[in-house]
């Protein structure tokens, strides 16, 4: 899924930018935790934060080490959004690109 170009918060992306923004929407699974999105797509993928839909496993559980090790995976990719659960704003993406 994807923001519609019809959508109010929708922007052209800058085009000698490598990051676009985030207008597309992923489900993310880390171990038995489910969440979703906003996410850019093509060869430079960048996320916003996860909206998590269940809580974290408890530590006793046998998932808990799974749900470690993928979880550092998703995170990864929650670096150039980091703080922003929607897509920035236009200006807000616009400041990002050129610190």
């Amino acid at each position: 899924w994807t923001l519609s170009e019809d959508s109010p918060d929708w922007y052209e992306e800058d085009e000698s930018e490598i990051r676009d923004p985030p207008f597309h929407l992923q489900f993310v699974r880390a171990g038995s935790r489910r969440g979703w999105s906003w996410c850019t797509s093509g060869y430079n993928y960048f996320s916003c934060e996860i909206h998590w839909l269940d809580p974290e496993p408890s530590c006793e559980s046998g998932d808990y080490g799974t749900y470690l090790d993928e979880l550092q995976g998703v995170e990864h990719f929650v670096d150039f959004y980091r703080g922003y659960y929607q897509p920035p704003t236009e200006a807000e993406y616009r400041r990002l690109i050129e610190d």
